[in-house]
């Protein structure tokens, strides 16, 4: 299996099952997604399509993001994730 079906492996599970994650529980996922796809991009050890590519993921990411940020759940889900303490209601 290749770097690049790795980090899409585990999070392509996640989002495959029948529960659906929660937001507070997405947006740890999407940073770790973010992290990966740099850190490919940056590789000069893989091939140019690869890195091209994580580039392509990373501008997805990043037009989602900002759709994200803009919504009450997006703050919402941010103090679950600070405070886990807070009730899931």
């Amino acid at each position: 299996m290749t770097i690049a079906t790795q980090i899409f492996e585990k999070i392509s599970k996640r989002f495959s099952q029948a529960e659906v994650p929660l937001v507070y529980e997405v947006l740890p996922m999407l940073a770790r997604l973010r992290r990966d796809l740099q850190q490919m991009s940056d590789n000069s050890g893989l091939p140019n399509v690869i890195r091209i590519a994580a580039i392509a993921g990373l501008l997805v990411l990043d037009k989602y993001d900002a759709r994200l940020q803009d919504t009450e759940v997006y703050r919402i889900a941010l103090g679950m994730i600070i405070s886990p303490s807070l009730p899931h209601t």
